[in-house]
Parts: C-alpha cells; structure tokens; sequence
C-alpha cells in the first residue's frame, strides 16, 4: 500500500489504522476511504497496543458494539447493473491506494492538528480518535459520541496517559521537548 503520511511522521498504530481502512473499504466493495472506514479499522484496533483504543474502552465504549454499529451503517456493496457486467471497470490497484472521500481527508489533517496541539511529533491513533471526534459530517463522530465519547474527556485521558509511565510515554520521540 502507497505511504499515506504525506511526509508527516505515523506511529506505528496510526499507519495500522490508515491501511486497515483502505482493506475495509476494499471488503466493503467500496472505491474510496471515508471517515467510517477509518472508524471502523479504529474500532478493530487492541487496547493493548493502541493508545486510542485504551482510551476509548477505559472512557466506556464499546468497540465490538462500534463496529457493529458501523457495518450497519456503511453502504453495502453495490451489485453490478447492466453496463457493469458488460463494462466491467477494474479494480483500483492496491499499490495506487483508494482515494479519500473529503470527510476522511479531513479527519487525516485534523489529527495531524491534533497532534501539533498537544506538542507531539508523532501522529498517533489517538490523535486520530480525537480527529474523528471532531469531523465535521458526523458520520464517524455520531456513533462514537452514541458510546458517550466526547472530545473534551477523550483529550483529557490522553493527555494523562501520556504523562504517566504508559510503555508509549517512554518513546522519547512522540512528544516535542
């Protein structure tokens, strides 16, 4: 899969999520990653590796449920009509990625946001999970502010968690001195 970075330094969680998205909407029989794709590789994400998904579980919500949530709300896959089967359009190739729907471009800059406001130097699945909180259509933010997320209690419980002796505060790397 194509680095979907832009140049910006992903943690490892982080690029977890972006490239589980795109094998989500690949499943789905979707042509393009939007902000619920993104949600639904979060929510499929560990609480023991992902900072994000620590987060959310320890703020109560449920990610099985999410995910349950989500499926049901995403577009099925489209059945060929006619033309399709007689012109069928091939598959994007994975190495060119799907392209991302402007809810999901946005949520991408806004964790890079996210992590500019907390002083970190390296965009994580959290800073994502705060920028899903905060996208604009609501799409992805609907369903987490449902499991009783908000923006304010979610930054709070990173920023705490970032400063205590969580494995992912000893990498001297996330946050700028």
């Amino acid at each position: 899969m194509p680095d979907r970075s832009g140049g910006y330094p992903f943690s490892v969680g982080a690029r977890r999520i972006v490239d589980a998205a795109e094998d989500e909407a690949r499943a789905l029989g979707h042509e393009y990653m939007a902000a619920e794709h993104l949600l639904l590789a979060f929510a499929k994400g560990a609480p023991e590796v992902d900072i994000g998904c620590l987060v959310a579980t320890r703020l109560g919500a449920d990610l099985n449920q999410l995910k349950v949530t989500l499926l049901a709300q995403l577009p099925p896959r489209k059945s060929p009509g006619f033309m399709d089967r007689l012109f069928p359009t091939p598959p994007i190739p994975r190495e060119l990625g799907l392209p991302f729907t402007k809810a999901g471009k946005q949520v991408i800059a806004q964790a890079l946001r996210e992590a500019d406001l907390l002083n970190h130097l390296i965009v994580g699945d959290d800073h994502i999970l705060l920028a899903l909180l905060r996208e604009p259509t609501g799409h992805a933010a609907g369903p987490l502010r449902d499991l009783g997320l908000t923006y304010e209690d979610t930054r709070a419980l990173i920023v705490e968690l970032r400063d205590t002796s969580e494995p992912w505060s000893s990498d001297s790397d996330w946050r700028a001195e």
